[in-house]
């Protein structure tokens, strides 16, 4: 047990004289050595050098901001052209007398019943696309004939609804770009 104690005070002597060594030259390292000194000058002017760059760096962000706001801005006037062209279809759908034909009118809800089960079951933008462009063609083909548009005017509305919840999307994206 003597033994063990008294290795374990020298362990504790030893340790003791090396962290006062360790203090003593830390306390002293790199002064007056011109080696140390210039060492120390090379590290603050690339200090100041790398300071430089950040700002360089901010210009580029910047610069890729601003690209991005610019993409954007492009996606909003694509949608404005949407809207201008769903409120112009409204206006014809509105300015065309209403005619009674009971039986174009049966025709046009089926047409209208399989578009909304399209609509249910397409998970694929491109039947979705084509659905949207029977409907379209089922209306060029009504108009000419004349009929009652009130179903076509149902089915504007639902138009007018999707691009509500699309312009709602990209708010909901925007607002990624507008946190500060």
């Amino acid at each position: 047990g003597n033994k063990l104690s008294a290795d374990l005070g020298q362990i504790l002597d030893y340790d003791q004289k090396m962290h006062e060594a360790l203090l003593a030259i830390d306390a002293n390292i790199g002064k007056g050595i011109p080696a140390m000194d210039k060492s120390n000058d090379l590290l603050a002017n690339i200090e100041e050098l790398t300071a430089n760059l950040g700002g360089q760096s901010n210009e580029y962000l910047e610069a890729i901001r601003q690209d991005t706001m610019a993409q954007l801005d492009k996606a909003f006037a694509q949608f404005d052209e949407s809207q201008k062209q769903t409120d112009l279809l409204q206006d014809i759908a509105g300015s065309i007398p209403d005619v009674d034909l009971s039986e174009t009118n049966s025709e046009l809800k089926a047409i209208q019943a399989k578009l909304d089960e399209l609509n249910v079951t397409s998970g694929n933008g491109n039947d979705l696309l084509q659905s949207g462009n029977d409907f379209l063609q089922s209306i060029d083909e009504t108009l000419k004939a004349g009929v009652d548009l009130s179903e076509v005017t149902d089915g504007l509305s639902g138009v007018q609804t999707e691009l509500s919840d699309l312009n709602e999307s990209v708010d909901g994206f925007m607002s990624l770009f507008n946190k500060s």
